[in-house]
Formats: C-alpha cells, sequence, structure tokens
C-alpha cells in the first residue's frame, strides 16, 4: 500500500469542514448567533490541517495518474482546482490573522462571498477527482 492510497480516506475531511466553515459564516448572517463565527473559525482551521493530508496524499496519488503534469485547461484538472480552492482558504486565514480578530468576530460579507466561492470551486474540483478515480 502507498502513501497515496490513503488519499480517497482523507478527502473527504476537508471538503467537510470547509463546507461547514462556510455554513456557519452564512448562518451567522441570518440569525446573529454569537457561536456561528467560533464554529466558521475551527472549522476552517481543522479544514486547513486536514488539507496537508489531503494535498500530500494528492500529490502521492498524482504520481500514478499522471493528470498535474500538464494541468491545462486549468478548469478540467482536478489539483488544480482543489489548490486554487486551498489558496483562497488560507487568503481568507492570513486575513482573519492580519486583522487580530478573534474566534467570536463574524468575518466581513465580502471574504463570506469568497469562502463560498472556494467551496463551490472545491466540491466541483471534488467532482473531477471522483471522476477521475472511476468513482461516478
Amino acid at each position: 500500500m502507498s502513501f497515496g492510497d490513503f488519499h480517497p480516506l482523507v478527502i473527504h475531511f476537508p471538503i467537510a469542514l470547509f463546507g461547514a466553515s462556510f455554513f456557519f459564516d452564512v448562518l451567522h448572517l441570518r440569525w446573529k448567533h454569537q457561536g456561528f463565527p467560533v464554529a466558521a473559525h475551527w472549522n476552517l482551521r481543522l479544514a486547513l490541517l486536514a488539507s496537508v493530508a489531503a494535498a500530500s496524499t494528492g500529490f502521492a496519488a498524482d504520481r500514478l495518474v499522471g493528470h498535474f503534469i500538464w494541468p491545462f485547461v486549468p478548469w478540467k484538472t482536478h489539483g488544480f482546482l482543489q489548490l486554487l480552492a486551498l489558496a483562497v482558504f488560507v487568503a481568507v486565514w492570513v486575513w482573519e490573522i492580519r486583522q487580530h480578530k478573534t474566534p467570536r468576530q463574524p468575518l466581513p460579507p465580502f471574504w463570506i462571498g469568497l469562502k463560498g466561492l472556494a467551496v463551490a470551486i472545491l466540491y466541483y474540483g471534488s467532482h473531477l477527482g471522483a471522476v477521475l478515480a472511476d468513482r461516478i
């Protein structure tokens, strides 16, 4: 069993956690409960941590498939889209750090929209990964 064989096992964590982080941000926009920004904050951090495992096993798995050697057309390449979404999530995280945002402070609507776009890219890229693995 190779390191890349673990990719299908670990990818579900960042997918679910990034989506949950965005979901809690949207819930806070509607109901203003103080717990929602905290849940969004910790889901984002756990998703970023889980992304390390997902990306590293993904690169190992790509040695077998090799689709990332020539990632053009980018919007049809699973790996490119996943890294693009991850870059947006890292940008949100860096912005939070630079603003000295506490977990209880909600994100501004612009950053919530950006997270929503990243979630959409992540989910589409995940679909492409399932197609690539002949799972759908």
